[in-house]
């Protein structure tokens, strides 16, 4: 299982529906986690994986609410990672609301490599 799959996982297992890796279908609620950017150290054999989180929905208040179950369910997992914000509101145009949060995740080469061999 790759790193981005993990934390798809860990959002669903806190009982968040319609999640999705990378991009989401056109529907009023979705929450999606993607990669953005990975640093590797060039002295030690190790990664910061970035990721971005963006939760969206129709009603604010809800909205609001699944994004913070989504960020503690993650705060939670076993990945460990270490938050760049907490969820953020993007846009509110009315009829769609947008939360987001960044995080990294910092890795060993070695677990890279074998979640590419699974």
């Amino acid at each position: 299982m790759t790193l981005l799959e993990r934390l798809r996982q860990d959002i669903l297992s806190a009982g968040i529906d319609h999640v999705y890796m990378l991009a989401a279908p056109e529907i009023p609620e979705a929450v999606t986690v993607a990669p953005y950017m990975s640093t590797p150290y060039v002295d030690i054999p190790l990664s910061i994986e970035s990721f971005q989180v963006a939760i969206r929905g129709q009603d604010f208040f809800e909205t609001k609410e699944r994004a913070w179950r989504a960020f503690r369910a993650l705060e939670n997992a076993d990945t460990h990672p270490v938050f760049r914000q907490s969820p953020t509101l993007i846009d509110h145009d009315g009829e769609r609301v947008i939360f987001v949060f960044n995080l990294d995740v910092y890795t060993s080469w070695d677990d890279m490599t074998n979640e590419r061999q699974e």
